[in-house]
């Protein structure tokens, strides 16, 4: 019988694939990483700068809670630059073992922000046209909320204004 053993080559691509596509994904991670070491380096840059200015106008509480804010930025900026990944992945398991309420008020804050983020660039995204016309179709408009269903006679005017008391003829 000629039995064939499978061909091991379609393994072995799938297996360089994925490992191409770790190294990329790692790359891309690792700039990342090294770009919000900088910014976070910047705003806390910045953060020094209002301590100053606090300090000048004889304003030492804020000038302290600035000052401390940025230090703990730069402490950040320094981490995030100077290890890997894998260590950064690390250190942040560790933190929340040891106080996992900090990670659900991490995440909650996370999530505040994200919504909050969200809610305010919906009125530009809808102004842009970034949403479909079918979605746009559902959409409430501004004049919609202007309009009523009041019959002028009652009173309204169709903008949904009272109408003026003129008087009642007698």
């Amino acid at each position: 019988m000629d039995e064939r053993l499978p061909d091991p080559q379609p393994q072995d691509k799938g297996d360089e694939l994925l490992e191409a596509a770790r190294r990329r994904g790692r790359g891309l991670l690792d700039r990342q990483k090294s770009a919000a070491g900088e910014e976070l380096h910047s705003v806390a840059d910045v953060m020094r700068e209002a301590a100053r200015k606090f300090e000048e106008r004889e304003e030492g509480g804020l000038a302290g809670y600035a000052a401390q804010a940025a230090d703990a930025l730069d402490g950040l900026s320094t981490k995030l630059r100077e290890r890997n990944l894998d260590e950064l992945l690390k250190d942040a398991e560790g933190a929340l073992r040891a106080k996992p309420a900090l990670g659900l008020a991490a995440a909650l804050g996370v999530g505040f922000c994200v919504g909050r983020f969200l809610r305010a660039a919906a009125p530009r995204f809808a102004q842009k046209g970034g949403a479909g016309p079918a979605a746009r179709e559902g959409a409430i408009r501004e004049t919609d909320l202007m309009t009523t269903d009041v019959a002028p006679e009652a009173g309204m005017d169709p903008g949904g204004n009272p109408k003026p008391d003129l008087g009642s003829p007698h």
